[in-house]
């Protein structure tokens, strides 16, 4: 395994705890692709139970037709000092997605990476906290 981290615990067993095991990445630059090979292992008082969970698992592909948050070094949000908010009739915010900085997906992990010398190992770690905070995992 390439990195290995607990994730919250399963949605509907909730006595069941998880872990996403990092298996391969391809980082095709030509592309702008950037490719996440996972698993989930689920684990029930001690004992591997994740033969009882359906092991298809959705792909997890950035490229740059994604939108990503541009985040400070302490991986929070970095806010948009352009940002006002608008709503509509209703009173909802129209564009929330304005509200902090962002870049497309592939070219912000590549900048990281390249520019700014993140550890993959560092950048995909936030990013498996974040996505799991998102529900990614949950299916």
């Amino acid at each position: 395994m390439l990195i290995i981290q607990p994730i919250s615990n399963c949605k509907n067993f909730t006595e069941v705890k998880r872990t996403i095991n990092i298996v391969g990445i391809n980082m095709n630059s030509d592309a702008s692709t950037f490719d996440l090979y996972y698993r989930l292992v689920y684990n029930k008082e001690g004992q591997d139970v994740s033969h009882l969970f359906n092991p298809q698992i959705p792909n997890w592909h950035i490229d740059n037709s994604q939108l990503m948050r541009c985040r400070d070094e302490n991986f929070a949000p970095i806010h948009n000092p352009d940002f006002k908010e608008q709503k509509d009739e209703k009173g909802i915010i129209t564009n929330e997605i304005e509200r902090y900085l962002t870049m497309p997906a592939f070219d912000y992990i590549k900048m990281l990476m390249l520019d700014m010398n993140v550890p993959m190992k560092s950048i995909i770690s936030a990013y498996i906290s974040e996505e799991d905070k998102d529900g990614r995992f949950n299916f």
